[in-house]
């Protein structure tokens, strides 16, 4: 099922999202318990929760990039950048002694 992110709504689970192919849904599953730094009992019932449910209760543990973004940030970096630039963090020392730009 290919919708626009405008298509879809507030309302749509990942479980119907994933038109009931469990492996599509594991993997999603299991990428934002990664990202967001899930552990324990936090992971039940994820597949089965609105969007909007969802977003209300992992949004507000979010600070620093997960695993998942932060590893697709650095293979971005990698094939984009010069040579000198293989990770993000690479690139933040480089602005902030270079560039003098702080954390952020």
């Amino acid at each position: 099922r290919k919708e626009s992110l405008q298509q879809i709504a507030g309302t749509e689970t990942i479980k119907s999202l994933s038109g009931g192919r469990s492996a599509v849904q594991n993997e999603v599953v299991g990428d934002l318990i990664s990202e967001f730094n899930v552990s324990g009992g936090g992971a039940d019932g994820v597949a089965e929760m609105s969007l909007d449910d969802l977003g209300a209760k992992l949004g507000g543990s979010y600070s620093d990039l997960g695993k998942i973004t932060t590893g697709a940030v650095n293979k971005m970096v990698a094939q984009k950048l010069p040579g000198g630039f293989s990770t993000l963090n690479q690139v933040k020392q480089y602005l902030a002694d270079v560039r003098m730009l702080g954390p952020g």
